[in-house]
């Protein structure tokens, strides 16, 4: 009779369980990553062979050279990015992680309204995930550059995945006269995630970006206040940006299926720094400098899959 009831135990778990699949989830904000042409309504001269930035083919490539070598080193799963002007920039650096590696990876960039024309990304593998909605760019009060969702399925388990990815107001006017900017994406972000959180059929959540404030300051303590059942999980070093002598943690993965133990890694290869140790940048203002980015990138290795929930209500629009 135990046998049997043992037997009958594990059907149950194998029919009613999911596999689990590792993921490792980043981010990276990769400073400007525009091609060579004027874009029509769009502030983007400087960025053209006869603007300030002298920005002509030979420096393009460099970029593009640059920040493939990060993604098909950091062999991401899901690689959320920020600062891509265009679906065809984010097609030149997916190609050139297949020349480097093999490795084969889609895109998604979506116009937002960036007076710039920079806007979030995401590069994924297709033989991981899998969008199974069309994506769109949520509208932020004060933030032109909205927050990039994607809904998907985890290929191997079944899960269904809801990325946020975020680039939150700059401090270009200070601190304190842009922080209602971040506090209004903090709490339409919270909008969004509830409705999902409480409608959706086992929800995993994934919010991600460049926040552009430290945890203790008030979006951040807003964020976490109004979604309590999702995980920041904790930065393994001193911060992502470092900025006049200061390192400052900008950048953030939430989840709400990793443990909120995983820590938060900093993908500080060599090559991405210069030889104080801080981020080498492409620019320090006018100045070419033919580094990699301004931010270091960011990633969070977990699992997703196991038992799986249900409810009978209904998703609500967002």
């Amino acid at each position: 009779m135990t046998n049997r009831l043992l037997y009958t135990l594990f059907l149950f778990i194998l029919m009613t369980s999911c596999p689990a699949q590792s993921l490792r989830i980043a981010f990276y904000n990769v400073e400007n990553a525009f091609d060579t042409l004027r874009s029509p309504g769009k502030d983007d001269a400087e960025f053209t062979p006869q603007g300030e930035k002298r920005w002509d083919t030979r420096r393009y490539r460099t970029k593009i050279d640059h920040l493939a070598q990060v993604a098909a080193d950091l062999s991401a799963d899901l690689l959320a990015l920020a600062e891509v002007e265009s679906p065809e920039v984010l097609a030149d650096i997916a190609q050139r992680v297949r020349e480097k590696n093999g490795e084969g990876y889609l895109g998604i960039c979506l116009e937002s309204g960036d007076r710039r024309g920079i806007h979030p990304a995401l590069l994924y593998r297709r033989e991981v995930f899998s969008p199974t909605a069309p994506a769109k760019i949520l509208p932020v009060p004060h933030n032109e550059r909205g927050i990039l969702y994607v809904k998907g399925a985890v290929l191997a388990s079944g899960d269904t995945l809801h990325l946020f990815i975020n680039h939150w107001t700059s401090r270009y006017m200070g601190q304190k006269a842009t922080e209602g900017a971040r506090i209004a994406a903090a709490q339409r972000l919270a909008q969004v995630v509830d409705s999902i959180s409480r409608c959706a059929e086992s929800p995993r959540i994934v919010l991600l970006g460049d926040l552009n404030d430290t945890p203790d300051e008030k979006s951040i303590v807003r964020l976490t206040a109004l979604l309590p059942e999702l995980r920041m999980h904790p930065l393994s070093g001193p911060g992502t940006y470092y900025y006049r002598g200061e390192w400052l943690p900008f950048d953030y993965i939430f989840t709400n299926f990793v443990p909120k133990a995983a820590l938060l890694r900093l993908w500080t290869k060599p090559y991405l720094l210069t030889p104080e140790g801080t981020p080498w940048r492409t620019f320090s203002g006018p100045i070419y400098r033919g580094g990699y980015s301004d931010h270091l990138p960011v990633y969070l290795d977990g699992w997703i899959g196991g038992f799986r929930r249900k409810t009978n209500k209904t998703h609500q629009s967002l």
